[in-house]
């Protein structure tokens, strides 16, 4: 199986499934919703689940904190200035063994 798939796998595993469809371009917190508490969580499991180092990743750089998010960014999607971490980006991270 190939390691998109396996990712693919995890997200529906610890999120649930979602309405449009998972590829490489789909981002975290833009398209998949995880935010705050949440993104921490799904970083520690992702990095357990695929031995991926994650000492030197900056959490905040791609997720907003929970009191950083306004009801028109989570409802509608709007910009959070946050650079998207994509699942391709978690596809490089299992290759390379680590997430930065």
């Amino acid at each position: 199986m190939e390691t998109l798939d396996l990712i693919k796998e995890f997200v529906v595993k610890e999120r649930g499934k979602y309405r449009n469809p998972l590829i490489r371009e789909t981002a975290l917190e833009q398209d998949l919703k995880i935010t705050g508490d949440d993104s921490d969580e799904f970083i520690l499991a992702f990095s357990k689940e695929f031995n991926v180092d994650i000492s030197d990743f900056d959490i905040g750089k791609y997720f907003s904190d929970e009191g950083g998010l306004s009801i028109l960014h989570v409802l509608f999607g709007k910009k959070t200035g946050k650079t998207p971490l994509t699942l391709g980006d978690l596809e490089k991270a299992v290759e390379t063994g680590k997430l930065v």
